[in-house]
């Protein structure tokens, strides 16, 4: 199992996958096929405080509202799922993920704005959120992108050679 690294231009932040993750999310867009789905990215910090480690994502609850060009992510199981990984683990929510079928993996204004609103959200306590977004498809190839949201600002993760 290798892992993916991703970190900042300043290396302010960083990010760390295990491939069988990505290949996870990969499985869900398949499964998806034209339509965009999406889930919460879960793990913890590093002693460092400046490595988020994400050591399991989930599939979209089924409560969300799936679009070709959208999608409102659920809540229905979640709070369980994360109290569970919290009791077993110390784990926690880190963010989100989400599939932009045929397209770039860039963040729209929309993903934008959501992720800035669960950066101030107080009840949630992630005041810096990760947004992973997967992009393409399986016959084209998947591109990634890695997102960072603090206060108002959108830092962009880059992969590590």
């Amino acid at each position: 199992m290798s892992k993916f690294t991703y970190a900042s231009d300043n290396k302010e932040f960083t990010v760390e996958i295990d491939s069988s993750l990505l290949e996870d999310c990969f499985l869900e867009c398949n499964k998806s096929s034209n339509y965009e789905t999406g889930g919460i990215l879960i793990g913890k910090y590093n002693d460092d405080m400046r490595t988020a480690v994400i050591r399991s994502v989930s599939k979209a609850p089924s409560d969300s509202k799936i679009g070709k060009m959208s999608f409102k992510r659920g809540i229905k199981g979640l709070i369980d799922v994360l109290n569970k990984k919290w009791d077993e683990s110390g784990e926690y929510y880190l963010g989100e993920w989400h599939f932009h079928p045929n397209n770039s993996s860039q963040p729209s204004g929309t993903d934008v704005r959501q992720m800035k609103e669960l950066s101030r959200h107080k009840r949630l306590k992630c005041p810096e959120p990760i947004l992973l977004i997967i992009g393409g498809n399986s016959m084209v190839g998947w591109n990634i992108s890695l997102n960072v949201f603090q206060n108002d600002a959108v830092i962009e993760l880059y992969r590590f050679k």
